[in-house]
């Protein structure tokens, strides 16, 4: 894989992880790769250093894919005794292995969204910012399985990612309104509690999270509005905040008459000292976290 075709995975990376978070993210990652295993065509001797080219590539994206990362990992130790066997053997295998990663994110996916389900109370009116799969599972199960009677204020940034939000509210006609994510300040006070996913948990005490965060999550703590990060414990990364590869872009604009370089960040890093609750799929995280 050459760099432009690294940069390209890295940017389909950062889009889909927009659309779909970083969790269903990782699910259609590991889908793709069966898909692929399936339609392969080369030779034993060549299909276990594909593997490792495609896993070192996923182990270097920018930002770091955490919970893909952790599963790519175990897939590389766990292919590792077929590397004898002949080339349908090694197929079979690593389709198998890949399978059991799906289910695996699947099943952490499901238990997070059930603790989550106690943090959802009627009368509460939640605040919303970026896609998460867990929270939208959160809001919709708690208001059609379990009847909670509560509003959501969405945060309006990227379309995309606000036409996700909105048309799964939509879809189950949950109550909700949007504002832009800048003026939160004049809303923040109707608000009982704010709910975030994450792209990952660092030992050094941050969350990676989608751009813009950061604010929100510092205006609410300054308003004592509670902060419920939730999170599987596949998210937890095993390197710092700094070796987490946020993306930096650099674009040269030009508006009238007035040229300048602006920068941007793909991601935002949250102390994790500015969350209050830490939802996993084991329930409240206080003494479990990787730090």
């Amino acid at each position: 894989m050459n760099e432009k075709d690294r940069e390209n995975l890295y940017k389909l990376f950062r889009d889909q992880a927009d659309v779909l978070g970083s969790s269903r993210l990782t699910v259609v990652a590991l889908q793709s790769f069966v898909a692929s295993v399936k339609a392969l065509r080369c030779s034993r001797e060549e299909i276990m250093p594909l593997f490792k080219e495609l896993a070192d590539a996923i182990k270097n994206s920018q930002p770091h894919i955490v919970p893909l990362i952790h599963l790519i990992e175990e897939f590389e130790d766990e292919i590792e005794p077929f590397t004898e066997e002949g080339l349908e053997a090694i197929r079979a295998g690593a389709i198998r292995i890949l399978e059991t990663k799906i289910a695996k994110i699947e099943e952490s996916k499901r238990r997070v969204v059930q603790q989550g389900l106690r943090q959802v109370e009627s009368g509460d009116l939640i605040l919303v910012h970026a896609v998460s799969t867990v929270v939208l599972k959160i809001l919709v199960r708690a208001h059609e399985e379990l009847g909670r009677r509560f509003e959501v204020i969405v945060l309006e940034q990227d379309f995309n990612k606000t036409r996700q939000l909105l048309q799964a509210l939509d879809r189950v006609s949950i109550p909700h309104e949007v504002i832009p994510e800048y003026t939160l300040s004049h809303a923040i006070r109707r608000a009982t509690k704010l709910f975030l996913g994450a792209t990952a948990v660092t030992p050094d005490g941050h969350v990676v999270t989608p751009a813009g965060t950061a604010n929100i999550v510092s205006l609410c703590h300054v308003e004592q509005i509670p902060v419920y990060l939730f999170v599987s414990t596949l998210k937890f990364s095993h390197k710092p905040s700094e070796a987490q590869q946020i993306h930096r872009k650099e674009e040269h604009r030009s508006r009238e008459g007035l040229c300048y370089d602006l920068t941007t960040y793909s991601h935002c890093l949250v102390p994790i000292a500015l969350i209050d609750h830490v939802i996993t799929e084991d329930g409240e995280a206080k003494h479990s976290l990787p730090f």
